[in-house]
């Protein structure tokens, strides 16, 4: 494989990873889907035509997660009418972009923790973290309740094993304390 085909490769693999991420960052400011989808996308074509050009970024995410904040930031300031909003948006820029990074950073990392577990426990994360109950898991998968909470169980004390000190994060993260533990 050449040098081209291992950028190319590499820059996929950052725009897989990183979208969804950064969609929910703008969207967080922009309170819009499609604009933020554009932002995001407009921020990978920036990247990939500075690669092009012979720059050198050192950090392409810090790149990407910098350029889709101030470009949404910038589209309020052009495009919305709610100065005050704006303004107030401005002021806390700092503490939202940084809270939304590290929010987004740290579901990505327990995403990546859920696919690591054995295939049936993996899954039966996913769906506990689209907060459907036991029975619902159970039936969606064509397994006992028990089986269900067993495998949860033993996911659970392995996430939080794996996971140590942000196991905690994640729930204040996702705003339900017993979102995981409930039906145990």
């Amino acid at each position: 494989m050449g040098c081209k085909e291992r950028e190319i490769e590499h820059f996929e693999s950052l725009f897989y990873e990183l979208y969804p991420r950064l969609c929910a960052l703008a969207d967080h400011y922009l309170n819009d889907e499609e604009q933020s989808k554009d932002i995001v996308q407009e921020a990978f074509l920036n990247l990939w035509s500075m690669k092009e050009t012979g720059k050198n970024i050192q950090s392409m995410k810090a790149y990407l997660y910098t350029s889709v904040r101030n470009s949404s930031l910038n589209y309020l300031r052009n495009y919305k009418n709610n100065t005050s909003f704006i303004m107030e948006i401005l002021e806390k820029q700092d503490v939202i972009f940084k809270e939304v990074v590290i929010e987004e950073e740290t579901i990505a990392l327990l995403h990546a923790s859920i696919e690591r577990l054995p295939p049936q426990s993996s899954k039966i994360m996913k769906y506990v973290l689209q907060g459907r109950s036991n029975v619902e898991v159970a039936q969606e998968m064509g397994i006992s309740v028990n089986t269900v909470k067993t495998l949860k169980y033993n996911a659970m004390k392995t996430l939080k094993e794996e996971l140590k000190e942000l196991y905690y994060v994640f729930v204040f993260i996702l705003g339900e304390r017993d979102l995981f533990l409930k039906d145990l």
